[in-house]
């Protein structure tokens, strides 16, 4: 039985470790991208929890990494990712490979009012220097025939080195609402 201790900042299993809250970013107005640019070197996994994301396109989003504390996001063809994606009437997979981000979902998601998405992102190897930084993720949202889309996968920036943060951006359009929590994970 795990023992739970909860503080205003901080969720921990006093057995296996547990989510130390980094950031809160709150999106309420139009926005391009939600920026993590300096995440620090404090911990080896990171989770990234959003929800309420509604953007102002129908489209996918993606991830891309900063190596510079956000002065510029990593955006050659060196990413590399594969997702599954289900909604109630279909199965699809999508991958590839040299591509300049990681995309999430394989189904534009719905700009349709109350057609709110949510779920979690996984970094891990963000500061190490000998491993390819990746991400591994769980996201629902709800497509343009208003099917509800549950997609995982995981993806890697294919070269070693060092990240100080990432982005989320729309392939078109804004982001228009959503709360993204960054949270450390302690081993």
């Amino acid at each position: 039985m795990a023992i739970l201790r909860a503080t205003a900042n901080t969720v921990s299993d006093l057995s296996l470790g547990g989510l130390v809250k980094i950031s809160t970013t709150t999106v309420s107005s139009a926005v391009s991208s939600v920026d993590f640019p300096t995440i620090g070197t404090d911990y080896k996994f990171y989770k990234l929890v959003f929800n309420d994301l509604h953007a102002s396109a129908n489209d996918l989003f993606s991830l891309r990494f900063t190596a510079n504390n956000g002065t510029a996001y990593l955006s050659g063809s060196t990413y590399d990712f594969c997702s599954q994606n289900s909604t109630n009437s279909s199965n699809q997979q999508y991958a590839s490979n040299a591509t300049n981000r990681i995309i999430f979902g394989y189904w534009n998601m719905s700009t349709y009012s109350g057609h709110a998405s949510h779920g979690e992102i996984t970094f891990s190897n963000l500061a190490h220097t000998s491993y390819y930084p990746s991400v591994y993720w769980v996201w629902k949202y709800t497509d343009t025939s208003n099917l509800p889309v549950r997609s995982y996968g995981s993806g890697h920036y294919r070269a070693n080195g060092a990240m100080t943060g990432f982005h989320i951006i729309p392939g078109s359009g804004n982001i228009e609402t959503g709360t993204f929590t960054l949270y450390g994970m302690v081993s």
